[in-house]
């Protein structure tokens, strides 16, 4: 089934690798309105730096 779903979604244009036997997408399907917490440590990190650099005092 996995395959089959890989498959589908090489079709699509989605990247998807194999990671352990299972067919895993390099980017996950991303949807309004969902938490940031749900997000990994790392993702999170990099959102609040992007932030952080948005209201740089030498910027405009």
């Amino acid at each position: 089934m996995s395959e089959q779903l890989a498959d589908e979604r090489a079709t699509a244009g989605l990247p998807v690798v194999q990671v352990a036997g299972r067919a895993v997408r390099l980017v996950p399907d991303r949807a309004s309105g969902g938490a940031e917490s749900a997000l990994p440590a790392d993702y999170q990190r990099i959102l609040a730096a992007v932030r952080r650099a948005g209201r740089h005092p030498g910027r405009q």
